[in-house]
């Protein structure tokens, strides 16, 4: 260690350091706990502004330490509350999704029971078209056996009644 940083905390009785090194703990701990329970922006706020009180009217609020010790805290402060900030708007944006989802479940379960009522229905439609083509093709095929049979009867016709005019005619 140099004598400059001797000398500096050499003015600083040993209690006074070991108090600020306990608070400092306290401080640690007391972040991570309620950083842990996912306080709020209000909560950290207020504790911390409570920390930068109680530092500025201890009784070596004159020293470089204190000053150097608020700075943090206010760099600690400022940190926090974007932290927070950034955490609020994935909250937020995370709830108006969750309820986005909500409202429009009841909507895509409804769509959902018409999709699946509507290939009921297309499957249906589909065996009857089948169907349909079915008869046709039958009616297709009895046609053209009908027809096959008026042109037989048709020249049977014919036929009988040439040989009835021969006949008349001997």
């Amino acid at each position: 260690m140099s004598s400059k940083m001797v000398n500096h905390f050499g003015r600083f009785p040993q209690q006074t350091i070991r108090r600020l090194q306990d608070e400092l703990d306290n401080t640690t701990q007391l972040l991570e706990s309620i950083r842990s329970k996912g306080a709020d922006l209000t909560q950290l706020t207020n504790f911390l502004d409570g920390t930068l009180s109680h530092i500025r009217s201890s009784d070596s609020a004159s020293t470089p330490t204190s000053i150097t010790n608020c700075s943090e805290c206010r760099q600690l402060k400022s940190a926090l509350v974007l932290e927070l900030t950034g955490k609020e708007r994935f909250r937020f944006g995370y709830e108006q999704l969750s309820s986005m989802i909500k409202e429009a479940s009841p909507i895509l379960r409804r769509q959902k029971q018409d999709y699946e009522a509507s290939f009921e229905v297309i499957a249906k439609l589909t065996s009857e078209l089948n169907e349909a083509r079915k008869e046709l093709s039958e009616l297709h095929q009895l046609s053209g056996e009908s027809i096959e049979n008026y042109r037989y009867i048709q020249r049977e016709n014919q036929f009988l009644i040439n040989d009835n005019k021969s006949l008349a005619t001997k």
